[in-house]
């Protein structure tokens, strides 16, 4: 796929993908819910700011497709022995953190490079190192001021990340009618996803992110042989959404808008 050749499936079915997005963004209020339950164990800790850091790492590390135990003992040692410079506080300095790992990082984006492409911190590609940063950020904007990891954060929204996925890229292709032979895939196609949404939704780009948590009750099957229908099994059995009709109703709207 070339950037060319997105601009104008994009234009094309820009009425639908916007209709998908503003249904999103009305209802981000269940995400939000979403993440307070995933990143629980940073917000309850009330240990020094880099156990929260490792915390955050160690729930990257682990996203779905990345539960090598070997490998991940091998990313956590290292990544831990790095951020042991730190000092034992409740809050860190944003620039020591990111020395910790190199001293000419000194932005978010370096850390992001330096994260996925390290031979020491393996099994970290690009999709978990933008979750990372992603998981950081979201603590660093919701966290009470004295739990805060950062006692100074000046991290700009457009430098932060979409870790694209396979469902991400799904809801894409989906909502954007992207014929088979252009089909967007997460790998090859992780750069351009977000440069060009970043492009067009400015500072709401992270809406995307969303997409994997109503792609995940919005799909049935496996890696790119799915189907877009209410996946009953994944809503009954899920710990981070209450299974009630009106939380059911949501995504059977959402579906409206996907298969539309």
């Amino acid at each position: 796929m070339t950037l060319d050749q997105l601009e104008n499936i994009f234009q094309n079915n820009f009425e639908k993908f916007s209709n998908a997005i503003n249904f999103i963004s009305k209802n981000q209020h269940l995400k939000n819910k979403v993440d307070i339950i995933f990143n629980a164990k940073a917000l309850i800790n009330r240990e020094p700011a880099k156990e929260k850091i490792r915390l955050i790492f160690i729930d990257a590390l682990s996203a779905a497709g990345g539960s090598n135990l070997t490998r991940n003992g091998v990313a956590c040692r290292n990544f831990n022995q790095k951020i042991n410079q730190l000092p034992d506080s409740d809050q860190v300095n944003l620039k020591c953190f990111y020395t910790c790992f190199d001293q000419n990082i000194n932005n978010i984006t370096g850390l992001y490079d330096y994260l996925h492409s390290s031979d020491e911190i393996v099994n970290f590609g690009k999709k978990k190192s933008a979750l990372f940063i992603y998981k950081l950020n979201w603590l660093q904007t919701n966290l009470n001021p004295e739990q805060k990891i950062f006692n100074k954060y000046n991290v700009n929204i457009s430098d932060l990340i979409i870790p694209v996925d396979i469902v991400i890229t799904l809801l894409i292709n989906k909502l954007l009618s992207i014929p088979d032979n252009l089909l967007l895939d997460q790998y090859k196609d992780f750069d351009l996803i977000n440069s060009f949404f970043k492009s067009k939704m400015g500072a709401n780009f992270l809406l995307i992110e969303d997409f994997w948590f109503w792609g995940y009750f919005t799909t049935k099957g496996r890696d790119r042989e799915r189907t877009f229908e209410f996946n009953d099994d994944k809503f009954d059995s899920s710990d981070f959404i209450k299974p009630t009709e009106q939380n059911r109703q949501y995504f059977y709207d959402f579906l409206d808008i996907l298969n539309g």
